[in-house]
């Protein structure tokens, strides 16, 4: 049995405030997975993207990391924040530098690479960003669109296993939006374990291998998404989440007989792929 990824054992946090977060979160995350976090303003969401690289520290329980137990030792954090990078949903709280270039280059400079090495993370953190017009451009003069991808160069040029997105594609527009789901797409196919917290549910639904909902500093559900909306209403429901309308349509499409499992259409392409088949058909 492979050893995940993350493991969170009776994870909880509380902060300042009195405000309980988290609370004894169970969680196993494996390696390559695509994730997604769902749930409302509130949910935790936000402050269990933070406990995964050490940036917040539990009040009680143990985050395991690759078998390990997270060390909080400066030198142990620097390795761990090295493997696993965090794009916030406002780019403007890590970015800081003058220039593109300059904001996208600080992490391999401060790793003290080899020359070679750190030349090579930056340029293909440029070329997979498709950044390379804005790299003499102030940060001051982007549009938020162009800033969100600027900050995930920044992070992927640290060359982590893990990336973690707040949502990636708030505040943007349509163009920008295919852009960020492109370049997810292009990262997983690097082998790297992604989690994305969002509330566009339909995106989600199509990319994920597998949801997590949080609700109120709760884990209520961790699984296959489909199974989510077809077995657990009542999850939804407390969650204060909408049905995907790509699972709604699936859901017609294997009433009527036109696919034999939910899981069959995930897309708008495959919805449109199974309609085609069915006109065609009809037709001859």
């Amino acid at each position: 049995m492979n050893t995940p990824l993350f493991e969170l054992k009776e994870v909880s946090y509380t902060y300042e405030d009195g405000t309980e977060a988290l609370q004894k979160i169970n969680l196993q995350i494996d390696q390559g997975k695509k994730i997604a976090l769902l749930g409302s303003n509130g949910a935790g969401k936000s402050t269990l993207i933070l406990h995964l690289n050490g940036l917040l520290k539990p009040t009680s329980g143990t985050i395991y990391f690759k078998g390990q137990p997270l060390s909080y030792s400066k030198k142990e954090l620097l390795n761990v924040r090295r493997k696993v990078g965090i794009v916030f949903q406002n780019p403007e709280t890590q970015l800081f530098n003058g220039t593109v270039w300059d904001d996208i280059a600080y992490g391999p400079f401060n790793l003290h690479l080899a020359e070679q090495e750190r030349k090579s993370l930056i340029e293909k953190a440029i070329n997979q960003t498709d950044v390379e017009s804005l790299l003499d451009k102030p940060i001051h003069f982007l549009s938020v669109g162009q800033k969100k991808r600027v900050s995930i160069a920044g992070v992927l040029a640290m060359d982590p296993e893990v990336i973690i997105l707040d949502e990636p594609t708030a505040s943007l527009d349509i163009y920008y939006t295919r852009k960020i789901r492109k370049l997810l797409n292009e990262l997983h196919c690097d082998g790297r374990t992604l989690i994305l917290s969002t509330h566009d549910i339909d995106f989600a639904y199509e990319w994920a291998d597998e949801v997590v909902v949080m609700h109120h500093g709760e884990m209520l559900y961790h699984g296959a998404f489909y199974r989510l909306f077809e077995e657990n209403k009542d999850i939804v429901k407390k969650a204060n989440l909408e049905t995907s309308i790509i699972f709604e349509i699936a859901q017609m499409m294997k009433m009527q007989g036109l696919i034999s499992k939910l899981d069959d259409v995930r897309s708008k392409e495959k919805v449109i792929d199974v309609l085609h088949d069915c006109f065609m058909k009809a037709k001859n």
